[in-house]
């Protein structure tokens, strides 16, 4: 089933009002008919079964909520990650992916095989320097 991610407040009175990006990609690129089935996600944790209703000058896409529910988005296992700092680019990857894969808690740490020996004390990091 097709997911999409929509602002909360295009849903309203039991129907969600897709956006022109979004609208585009169900008729045009995904080539949904009115009457499929499609899943809505608000990013509050709210999921919505929504039927799809095209509106008769076929400008505008709306769905009709049929269901809802909360839904518990967090791991249930919690990561914590520790990595050897390094240059700023590659700490800034790490994060990144690590934050896309469910990491919680990020530990840098200076050891003798780290790239870098020393970490920054200047007003970047908060150090004393401010």
């Amino acid at each position: 089933m097709n997911r999409f991610f929509v602002d909360k407040t295009l849903i309203r009175a039991g129907k969600v009002h897709f956006p022109e990006a979004v609208r585009h990609q169900i008729c045009h690129v995904l080539r949904l008919r009115e009457g499929d089935a499609v899943t809505v996600l608000d990013n509050t944790g709210m999921v919505y079964e929504v039927q799809l209703a095209v509106q008769p000058a076929g400008e505008a896409v709306i769905g009709v909520v049929l269901a809802a529910r909360q839904e518990n988005t967090e791991p249930r296992t919690r990561i914590t990650l520790y990595f050897g700092l390094s240059s700023r680019e590659k700490v800034e990857w790490i994060l990144q992916k690590g934050t896309e894969v469910g990491v919680a808690v990020f530990c840098p740490f200076v050891s003798s095989r780290s790239l870098v020996q020393e970490p920054r004390r200047d007003r970047e990091f908060g150090g004393a320097n401010e």
